[in-house]
């Protein structure tokens, strides 16, 4: 960053390490493009030394005193600018992941006395964390639910994966709804299924494509149905919350080919408590709308893939046809 005679250089360091002399390679820079008036800040999660500034100076700042700290003041001075206070509000939740840190510390400090004051808390923490665990699983199996019934009255087929432990979809670590749109759907071409999974790994509910779980390899043909899928959804600028696929499959042997949308994110403790103050209606109506919007976006990047492919493959010619009299 600068200004007329005025230089900053940030360096942002999570989890990579530094890169040979680079803090004082950035001090050398400065110094001859603005003389004595720069200023180097090294950004950590923790605030830790720099082992390249070559002894010139440098600032250290973290992500949990100082990052942290001053995203707090934003909010409170933002609490009435609606689109900027959200977005500091995912932005926090982002910081306080990265830094083990869910409380500003005056809050932190606050509970630490009362756990002092009442030992059992201690004691009773494994318990307290099973039921937290089960609050969580008791909400998405609610949510799964509400989904469910939302869906099936506007024409869509919705089941529960099988194999799951106790049937539940919020207590397996990828339970998953496997969601059959109307009959006149040209998904009903794809090598695939419709899943909103409770990815437990991502502390994320997803709904994507999946292809590989209890299903015949893909042909070629599918493989390159997937790709052009996959370069159309980037390219979409609606395709919010929309995250790449691999190559391979991806967890728990599924497999991903056209990548994820995110219903839910950071569905850790305090994003659980936040969903758990709503009710549970509005949930289920906020993230039915979303898996029919993504649904509705599949369907036409599917479209377009095959409608592409058929020029240069014959073959999908018969499939394009399929979907033009549907």
């Amino acid at each position: 960053m600068e200004r007329p005679g005025f230089g900053i250089a940030i360096e942002n360091k999570i989890n990579a390490g530094e890169q040979p002399r680079q803090l004082g390679s950035y001090a050398t820079y400065l110094r001859n493009r603005f003389g004595s008036s720069w200023l180097v800040l090294y950004l950590t999660v923790d605030g830790k030394r720099s082992e390249t500034h070559d002894g010139k100076p440098y600032c250290r700042i973290s992500y949990r005193e100082h990052i942290l700290l001053w995203v707090d003041k934003c909010l409170r001075e933002t609490y009435h600018i609606i689109p900027i206070n959200q977005t500091l509000l995912q932005y926090r939740a982002v910081v306080r992941a990265i830094t083990g840190k869910t409380m500003e510390s005056s809050a932190m400090k606050e509970l630490s006395e009362f756990i002092t004051k009442n030992p059992d808390i201690i004691r009773y923490s494994r318990q307290i964390n099973e039921a937290i665990g089960a609050a969580r699983a008791d909400f998405l199996d609610r949510l799964a639910d509400g989904v469910t019934k939302e869906l099936q009255s506007q024409g869509f087929s919705v089941r529960l994966r099988t194999n799951l432990r106790e049937r539940s979809f919020g207590k397996d670590a990828n339970g998953a709804l496997i969601i059959t749109p109307p009959p006149n759907s040209p998904l009903h071409q794809v090598a695939g299924e419709i899943w909103v999974e409770n990815c437990v790994k991502y502390h994320a509910l997803i709904i994507g494509i999946e292809s590989h779980y209890d299903k015949p390899p893909l042909s070629e043909l599918d493989e390159l149905v997937f790709k052009e899928m996959n370069q159309l959804l980037e390219a979409n600028n609606t395709a919010q919350g929309y995250r790449n696929g691999g190559p391979k499959p991806t967890w728990g042997e599924t497999y991903w080919p056209v990548g994820w949308h995110d219903l839910i994110t950071w569905l850790t403790e305090d994003g659980l408590a936040k969903y758990l103050e709503k009710p549970i209606s509005e949930v289920v109506s906020s993230v039915s709308e979303d898996i029919k919007v993504h649904i509705t976006l599949l369907e036409q990047i599917y479209a377009e893939a095959v409608a592409k492919l058929s020029i240069s493959h014959p073959s999908l010619l018969k499939t394009r046809s399929s979907l033009t009299s549907s």
